[in-house]
């Protein structure tokens, strides 16, 4: 077992490198409070501990850092105190557990995360229980949390404490520590002075010359920073986070076709400057961008899209004989797909026709029933269209009821004929 004398001199050897360092960064301390969950295995008592155990504690003390200033290592004295309860029993005292530990740091914005390890007593100082002393050998982890432009900083660890244990072992306790810490003094960096006399920036060109004396540059740039190392001064830079060229004032043109990223309205795709670097594909005067027919010429009035031939115009605006209905609510027969198909395929050669399809019918329904009635045929037939692939913004539907009838609703006739859905071009046709 260690003599309290002994642990004092590990302690102090331990700070013997930091004293002749002389690079300390900071100096802090701080207030730790946690619990100490004790092995059952611990030797503080002796031969006497086979029959009693060493229970839980809460524990309080203090600790001191010295943080260096040229690695990221601090070393700590940390001193605790807690409650000594056995057992059975009525053993009561006082224990103490002091360590010197060195520590690593890894600072992420206002956390610092450190981990190490240390040395130190694990002892009973008073009470009934007697005095005892063991080694003790420290090894965790924490984070401490610094409030921007804050002295005092909160610190979280997590310990595992080795001491002797019975027989031959060792004993394991666990040790977590919550704790307010607080910086008594922070390390003044001196000013470097410039290698090259008249150079207040220290980067090789003097004021006389630097057109950027206060800024470090280099010396092809006249004395001026270029960050992104594209041959244009910072200063100069209208894109300076961004390699680019000095054609376009340092700002890049990706697609390479002579219109800056800046002003480019397509910068990944190659274009041309009257197109403010978009492509127009079918040579038409119309950027691809805004052209709905980007493979066939057409004029600006018809949004980039010819003029549909009438051959194709003359399918639309009058009654489909061929759309055949059954059942409620209405389905379209199978022969009726092959004029959906038809129609789709116009569509998809003219991609600027839009079209309504309007139901109908005869006056023999009542007025409610009429409507409802044509306008399910109607979007009977758009369902239908858009499940071959065409677009639902370029169709809609309209049921009309028995306005406009196109026979006499006197005959049988004259009604099956106003009973009827035609399909109309509202947008792309010959009439605007």
């Amino acid at each position: 077992m260690m003599r309290p004398f002994q642990a004092c001199l590990i302690a102090l050897l331990l700070l013997c490198p930091v004293a002749h360092a002389e690079v300390v960064e900071a100096l802090d301390v701080g207030l730790s409070g946690g619990l100490l969950l004790v092995s059952p295995e611990s030797d503080l008592l002796g031969d006497r501990s086979k029959d009693t155990t060493l229970t839980d504690a809460a524990i309080v003390g203090v600790r001191a850092g010295y943080r260096l200033k040229q690695l990221p290592v601090s070393v700590q004295l940390v001193a605790l105190t807690f409650p000594a309860h056995y057992h059975p029993g009525i053993l009561k005292g006082s224990g103490a557990l002091v360590t010197m530990e060195a520590l690593g740091h890894l600072a992420t914005g206002p956390l610092t995360w450190s981990a190490g390890g240390g040395v130190g007593a694990l002892a009973l100082v008073a009470g009934t229980a007697g005095e005892d002393t063991d080694l003790a050998y420290s090894a965790g982890a924490g984070v401490r949390w610094t409030p921007p432009a804050s002295a005092a900083s909160l610190r979280l660890d997590g310990k595992a404490i080795l001491s002797d244990g019975l027989g031959s072992g060792m004993a394991i306790h666990t040790l977590m520590i919550l704790g307010v810490d607080f910086a008594l003094s922070h390390h003044a960096y001196p000013s470097v002075s410039s290698q090259y006399p008249g150079d207040d920036d220290n980067d090789g060109v003097v004021n006389a010359r630097d057109l950027c004396p206060r800024l470090a540059g280099t010396p092809s740039m006249s004395g001026c920073p270029d960050g992104d190392r594209d041959g244009v001064a910072d200063d100069r830079d209208a894109c300076p986070e961004t390699s680019g060229i000095a054609a376009f004032h340092g700002c890049p043109d990706t697609d390479a076709d002579s219109v800056p990223d800046t002003t480019d309205a397509c910068p990944t795709i190659p274009g041309s400057v009257e197109h403010a670097g978009c492509p127009d594909t079918d040579a038409d005067g119309i950027a691809d961008s805004r052209d709905r027919c980007k493979r066939q010429a057409g004029s600006a009035s018809r949004e980039g899209c010819p003029t549909p031939p009438a051959a194709v115009l003359s399918m639309f605006g009058r009654p489909f004989d061929s759309l055949i209905f059954v059942g409620k609510p209405p389905g379209l027969t199978l022969e009726s797909y092959d004029v959906i198909r038809e129609v789709a395929r116009v569509l998809d050669e003219h991609p600027q026709i839009e079209l309504q399809v309007r139901g109908y019918t005869h006056d023999r329904r009542r007025s409610e029933r009429a409507y409802s009635e044509t306008e399910d045929r109607a979007a009977v037939v758009v369902r239908a269209l858009i499940a071959e692939g065409i677009d639902p913004g370029r169709l809609s539907a309209l049921g009309l009821g028995s306005e406009q009838p196109i026979a006499s609703n006197r005959t049988r006739a004259g009604r099956d004929r106003n009973h009827r859905v035609e399909i109309h071009v509202v947008r792309g046709g010959d009439r605007r």
